[in-house]
C-alpha cells in the first residue's frame, strides 16, 4: 500500500505502511511521470531506477537506460527504452551477479544478435532475430564449452543444414530442411559410425 504522496509537487515520494520509502520521482504539470524515478523494496533496497518522458502523445513512458535489482542488491536487468519500448541493448543477470542473457531490441522486438549464458559464465547459446522472429545462424553449447548444435532459421522455421554433436565433439546427426520441412537426415553413433536414424528429436 502506498500513502503520503503529493503529485502537485515537482518531486513526490511514496511510502510503505512500515514507513519505508517505496518510490520517488518527478511529475510534470499534468501529473505524468517525467524525469528520474526510483523504486525500492520494503527492506529499503533499490529495486528499479530510470527516466520517464512525457512529451506530445507520450505519457510517462520509460526512456533511456533502466536498471533493475534483486532484493539482495545484485543487478537483475539493464534495459534501454525508447518511447516506452525496449530499444537497444538489454542485459539480464543471475542472482549471483553473473550475466544470464544479452541482446538487441528495436521498438520492443528482438532484432539482431542475442546470447545466453550458463550460471558459471560459460556461453550456452548464440542466436539471431529479425523483427522479433528467430532467424539466421543459431548455436548452442554444452556446459564444457563444446558445440552441441548449430542450425539456421528463417521466420522461425528451420532451413538448410542443421547439425547436432555429442559431447565428445562427434557429429550425432545432420539434417537438411526446406521451408521448415525435413528432407534429408544422416546419423552417427558416438564413435563416428553411421547408424539408422530412428527418431526425430
Amino acid at each position: 500500500m502506498i500513502f503520503g504522496c503529493n503529485e502537485n509537487e515537482p518531486s513526490s515520494k511514496y511510502y510503505y505502511e512500515n514507513g519505508e520509502l517505496q518510490a520517488e520521482g518527478y511529475y510534470n504539470e499534468r501529473g505524468e511521470r517525467h524525469g528520474l524515478f526510483k523504486f525500492y523494496y520494503e527492506n529499503g533496497q533499490l529495486k528499479q531506477e530510470g527516466n520517464y518522458k512525457s512529451e506530445g502523445d507520450l505519457s510517462g513512458k520509460e526512456d533511456g537506460l533502466h536498471r533493475f535489482y534483486y532484493d539482495n542488491g545484485q543487478s537483475d536487468a539493464e534495459v534501454n527504452y525508447q518511447d516506452g519500448e525496449p530499444h537497444g541493448l538489454t542485459r539480464l543477470y543471475y542472482q549471483n551477479g553473473q550475466l544470464e542473457q544479452e541482446g538487441q531490441f528495436t521498438d520492443g522486438k528482438r532484432n539482431g544478435w542475442a546470447k545466453v549464458y550458463y550460471e558459471n559464465g560459460q556461453l550456452l547459446q548464440e542466436a539471431n532475430y529479425t523483427d522479433g522472429k528467430e532467424s539466421g545462424l543459431w548455436k548452442q553449447y554444452y556446459p564444457n564449452g563444446q558445440l552441441e548444435m548449430q542450425y539456421n532459421l528463417q521466420d522461425g522455421k528451420f532451413y538448410g543444414i542443421s547439425k547436432v554433436y555429442y559431447e565428445n565433439s562427434q557429429l550425432k546427426y545432420e539434417r537438411n530442411y526446406k521451408d521448415g520441412i525435413l528432407i534429408l537426415e544422416k546419423c552417427w553413433d558416438e564413435r563416428g559410425n553411421v547408424k539408422e536414424c530412428k527418431t526425430i528429436d
